[in-house]
Parts: C-alpha cells; sequence; structure tokens
C-alpha cells in the first residue's frame, strides 16, 4: 500500500503560544463521516499528537500519527499500513501514566476487518507493540473513550442479515476484552460514555420495521451486562448527524440527537436522566426553529454539546445557514440562545473552562477559526481568525489544555477539487491572529546552466512529504538517468545532473510527485 503525501506549512507567530500546522491529503474522500476521522491529544508538556486516516490510490488507507512541539515544529511522523490493501482508520488515541501513546483503530481487509491497538514511542514515534483483538466479523466504530484502565469504543458490526450496535471495552494491552452488540435490521453506535462507578452509556440508531430510524440509549453496568435499552423516538440522521451522550458530575446521563418536527422543521431534543438503575428522565428540551425568532423556513442542525461545571447544558449547531448555541441549566431551564455573531455557518464542537466560558469551531464563512463566548451572557468574547492566501477552516475538535491554551483540530478546503489540509491551530488564551508567512507547491524549475557541459543543476520544490520522481529522457523518449526517487520532506531541493557519458542534443527531465508532473527541456553541447 502506498502511503499518501501530506503537506506541511508554517504558520508566523504572533504570539508565544500560537502555532499551526497544515497537511495536505490528495485523495481524502470527504463524506460527512470521512471527515471526522481524526484525533489529538496534547500531553503535559504541551506537545501535540495527532492521528488521522489518510487515503491511498486503489481504495485503501493508512493511520498516520504525528508529534508537535508546543511551537508546532513536526517531531515525528508514523505511518501504520495494514495488510494487503486494506482500510486502517483510527478511532482515538491517548497515552498512559507511563507516558506510551495509544491508537484504537480498525483495520478492514476484504469483507472482515479486525480491531487493534497500536502501542508508540512517544519520544520517537516508533511503533512499540500492535495488538490484534479477539473477534470476527466487519467492525466500524464512530468514537473511543478512555480511563485509566480501559478503552472503549463504540460503533456498528456487520453480520449476515443485519447490521448491529457493537460496543467493545479492553485493556490497553488487549486483555479482558469484552464485545457486546445490540440486534437490529440496521443499527449503528453513535457515542459512549463513562460514570464514576464505570457503568457505560451508549446512544445509537436502529432501524425499525414502519421505515424509520429510533434512536436508543442503552446502560451496561461495571462488568458489561446489559441493564437496560431505551428507544427515545424518532431520529433524523440527515447530514452525518450523530446522537450524543455525556455524564455529568452528579452520574445524569444527558443525550442530544435531531429528529423531524414537520416539512419546514427540525427538532433538537436534549434529555436528561437521573443515576437510578432504570432510566427514569428527569426531563426533555425540544429546542425547534419555529420557536424562536430566526425564521419560519430554518433548519436546525445539532452537532455537539457539553457539560460545563455547574452541570449547565450547552447545545451547538446551526439554524439554517448560521451558527447557533442553546444553554439549559441542570434543572432543564433554557437560559439563553445565541444566533451567529462571528459570520460562521455553523458550530460542529464545544468546550468549556474552569469558569463556563464558552468555546466553538467550525464551519466559518470567512477566515474564522473558532470564537469564545461568556458563558453567562452569551457575549462574544472574541473571534479567531486566519489569513489564508486561499480557502476555508472547518473546524471538527476543540478542546483546552492545563495551561488553558485551545487546540482545535480540522481541515483547511481550497481549490476547486477541492484540496483538503488537515489542520492543527492552537490558540493563546487571550485569542491573538495567525498569518500565513510560507506556502510552498510543486514548482520544477529551469536547470542551471542552459546549455551545459556536462553538468547542470535542477531545483524543484515539493509542498508535500512523500514520494518524488525525477527522470531524465533523451529526445525519443528513452530514460537516461534517475535523478530522484524516494520519499522528500515538503520544500524546496536541488540535484546535480553529470551528463558527462551521453552525446550532444536535447533532453528532457520529468517531475513525478502523486498526481503531479511537469517536463521542461535541456541542451547538452559538448
Amino acid at each position: 500500500m502506498r502511503t499518501q503525501i501530506h503537506l506541511f506549512v508554517m504558520l508566523a507567530l504572533l504570539s508565544s503560544n500560537l502555532f499551526s500546522q497544515y497537511i495536505l491529503d490528495y485523495n481524502y474522500n470527504y463524506s460527512p463521516s470521512n471527515r471526522y476521522f481524526k484525533y489529538s491529544i496534547v500531553d503535559a508538556a504541551g506537545n501535540t499528537y495527532v492521528t488521522t486516516q489518510s487515503h491511498n490510490y486503489q481504495d485503501s488507507a493508512n493511520i498516520v500519527t504525528m508529534k508537535f512541539s508546543p511551537a508546532g515544529t513536526r517531531l515525528w511522523i508514523s505511518v501504520y499500513d495494514g495488510p494487503g490493501h486494506s482500510v486502517d482508520r483510527p478511532v482515538g488515541i491517548t497515552g498512559d501514566v507511563s507516558g506510551n501513546l495509544y491508537v484504537f483503530s480498525t483495520v478492514r481487509y476484504t469483507d472482515s476487518s479486525y480491531i487493534t491497538i497500536l502501542k508508540y514511542n512517544p519520544s520517537t514515534g516508533g511503533l512499540i507493540s500492535l495488538t490484534p483483538l479477539p473477534g470476527t466479523g466487519r467492525f466500524d466504530f464512530t468514537e473511543a473513550v478512555f480511563d485509566n484502565k480501559y478503552i472503549y469504543a463504540i460503533g456498528r458490526i456487520y453480520k449476515p442479515s443485519l447490521i448491529a450496535i457493537a460496543m467493545i471495552r479492553t485493556k490497553y494491552d488487549g486483555s479482558y476484552t469484552r464485545i457486546r452488540t445490540f440486534d437490529a435490521l440496521y443499527g449503528s453506535g453513535h457515542s459512549i460514555a463513562i460514570d464514576k462507578s464505570k457503568n457505560i452509556y451508549v446512544s445509537g440508531h436502529l432501524w425499525n420495521a414502519a421505515g424509520y430510524y429510533d434512536c436508543q440509549m442503552l446502560k451496561y453496568d461495571s462488568s458489561c451486562t446489559q441493564r437496560w435499552v431505551l428507544n427515545m423516538g424518532k431520529y433524523n440522521p440527515d447530514g452525518g448527524r450523530l446522537s450524543k451522550v455525556l455524564v455529568d458530575a452528579l452520574d445524569c446521563a444527558v443525550v442530544t440527537y435531531q429528529m423531524d418536527k414537520d416539512r419546514y422543521h427540525d427538532l433538537i431534543v436534549t434529555k436528561k436522566f437521573t443515576a437510578d438503575a432504570i432510566p427514569v428522565m428527569s426531563w426533555e428540551q425540544n429546542f425547534s426553529v419555529s420557536d424562536d425568532n430566526f425564521g419560519p423556513y430554518n433548519f436546525d442542525g445539532y452537532k455537539d454539546f457539553t457539560i460545563d461545571n455547574s452541570r449547565n447544558i450547552i447545545v451547538a449547531g446551526s439554524t439554517g445557514d448560521t451558527s447557533l448555541l442553546v444553554k439549559y441549566n441542570a434543572s432543564g431551564t433554557m437560559l439563553w440562545t445565541k444566533k451567529d455573531v462571528v459570520n460562521a455557518y455553523e458550530f460542529k464542537c464545544i468546550t468549556t473552562d474552569n469558569t463556563r466560558n464558552i468555546y466553538v469551531a467550525g464551519d466559518f464563512k470567512s477566515r474564522g477559526t473558532a470564537a469564545k463566548y461568556n458563558g453567562t451572557s452569551s457575549a462574544l468574547i472574541w473571534r479567531g481568525d486566519i489569513t489564508y492566501p486561499s480557502g476555508i477552516f472547518l473546524g471538527d475538535k476543540i478542546s483546552l489544555d492545563a495551561s488553558s491554551r485551545i487546540h482545535i483540530l480540522g481541515a483547511r478546503y481550497y481549490g476547486v477539487i477541492p484540496y483538503r489540509q488537515i489542520t492543527i491551530l492552537s490558540y493563546s488564551p487571550t485569542a491573538p491572529r495567525l498569518a500565513v508567512i510560507e506556502e510552498s507547491s510543486f514548482r520544477l524549475g529551469n536547470n542551471f546552466p542552459n546549455p551545459f557541459n556536462p553538468v547542470t543543476s535542477i531545483r524543484f520544490s515539493i509542498p508535500v512529504y512523500g514520494s518524488a520522481v525525477l527522470r531524465v529522457f533523451d529526445n525519443i523518449g528513452r530514460e537516461v538517468a534517475v535523478l530522484v526517487n524516494g520519499n522528500l520532506e515538503p520544500g524546496e531541493h536541488r540535484v546535480t545532473f553529470d551528463a558527462s557519458g551521453l552525446s550532444s542534443g536535447i533532453y528532457f527531465y520529468k517531475l513525478e510527485s502523486g498526481k503531479y508532473s511537469e517536463i521542461k527541456k535541456m541542451v547538452l553541447v559538448k
């Protein structure tokens, strides 16, 4: 399997706590689900670790894991290439108390797949071990969460006559693995949360006999025994929306999902349950465009929610073509709603800090990347911007580290194809701005001198880490020399061509990298 090419672009630092890196994936096949196959964590020293799926040719994909310093310098890159033309996909990334780095992943080969735990040395990026987990069949996982003992993941498993919700719990060494499935005609798990007693809450959907989806929530105890299943009603999966479940400080489960209301409206449904042994709903709130002043023909779009340290619930998404925030207190009372004031289409991810400020990222209409709001008043505190030569930034995940720096994992989209650059942004709490100082591209320069006898230099640039080949041909198309053939770092390169063994005449040199190729002419005069 060939490793996909990546692009790295360094941005100017306008603050000591600010950096950004770009990685270009030419064959990143965009879809509402594929967009989220990237994950990151930040260690105590401020280093960022990113893992993502990198698509290749022939419908295969690798797992690419990278480490960046607090200043944004890439320290290492590690590529996991599964057997044959497999589709390798990460589901999450974490570290343990001993300092090891783990990537939980699936490897799909033909019609089956297996689950793997990739263990890395965080200093070098070296793969320490690969642990396949027991179980057969094809798994697709949407989310993984971690504690100091177990890895938990939720998704679906393909069976001969159905697709079932699938939940897995395993230790980091692959032992004590438990796989639980909830069968249906067509089901899929969306989200998973763990309370302080190690009870497991799962949200997902099932296809019912009436021909529509039902949102489901399941609870397993600490031994992975199923305790209850709750059908919460119709669920609207349009646009790749997934339900989400979280547990608050009192171990109360909160779930949010989307459902149809009528022809012109959707509902964002938020439900809270007590921590009792049986499912007891404390309250339910349905947010609809028809209940506010945002216009009669807009569609609410739920994307994410979070719970702050006062157990308030903040839902993020969109209404029509603009972003939206909705805040409820712990008792279910709506405190405020906030229509976009930062020129964004929608907020896709959300988090809060210890003082209950709200941070969001998503799809902005211009150069925006993120925004910070006062959690009490809903007032905008700042909006983060970035200046690109072209394209827009789409944020998928946002988090805060111990120093209150804001980390955003997303992508930049530009061009007609379009190209996709997996992007990390790290802001200081005061939200400075970013500006691009250099963005390299493919370029094959003119050789110098030209004409030459017998030595000449050729300069070329590539914007991506990956394979590059530079060949020389005579005037009837025969290959006479290979000057470069291998993986190169992005940037400008220079090679020397010695034509001592060739006769005078016209020659051509050709640079190839991925889908890019360019040919130029040179003249040898002896």
